[in-house]
This record gives C-alpha cells, structure tokens and sequence, in this order.
C-alpha cells in the first residue's frame, strides 16, 4: 500500500466518525429518542436513581449496588455520546488535513 492508498484509507475512518457523530445528531433531534432516552433515561431515571440512593428503604447493600450499576450505565451512555462528538471533532480537523496532504502530493 502506498503514500496516498494509506491516506485515502485513514480518510474513509475519518469520516465514517464524522456519519456517527451525524447520526448521534438526527438521534437527538428525533423525538421519540428524545422522550425516551434523553429526557427520559439520562435525565429523569438519573434523578430517580438519586432518590433511590438516599431512600432508608434501599440502604443494604445490594440496592446501593445495584443502585451504583444503574447510575453507571447512565454514566457510560452519556459518556459514549461525548467520544463519538469527540471522534468526531478529530475526524474533521484530520479530514481537512489529509485533503491538503492530498492536494499537497498531486501538485508535486
């Protein structure tokens, strides 16, 4: 594989990250995404999940922890959202920078 088949490769990875964060995108703007996992999901049962924390009824300790397993999957969820836009991020500034490279190598 030469010089610009390994660009043209990194490229494609690039902006595949670039659809997924599009994609995480159109998710948010969807409505039923957003009743049920944004508003409904990270936000209220984050919210109950405090409550349930606290609450004297649910103190022994396979509650908390099972407690403690839910507010890290709400965690994790909110947290891959956050790497895609961040993979994202990168996509694009690599993306503009293999187009010159790109342009770069043709004009030589």
């Amino acid at each position: 594989m030469n010089y610009e088949q390994e660009i043209e490769l990194e490229l494609e990875v690039a902006k595949a990250a670039v659809n997924r964060q599009l994609a995480v995108e159109r998710l948010m703007t969807n409505p039923d995404f957003k009743q049920i996992v944004i508003d409904g999901f990270l936000k209220e049962e984050a919210v109950r999940l405090v409550h349930l924390k606290g609450d004297k009824n649910y103190q022994d300790s396979f509650n908390q922890e099972m407690i403690s397993k839910q507010m890290d999957c709400i965690g994790f969820l909110n947290g891959y959202f956050q790497v895609i836009k961040m993979q994202s991020d990168i996509s694009e500034k690599a993306i503009r920078e293999y187009h010159q490279e790109l342009g770069n190598d043709s004009e030589e």
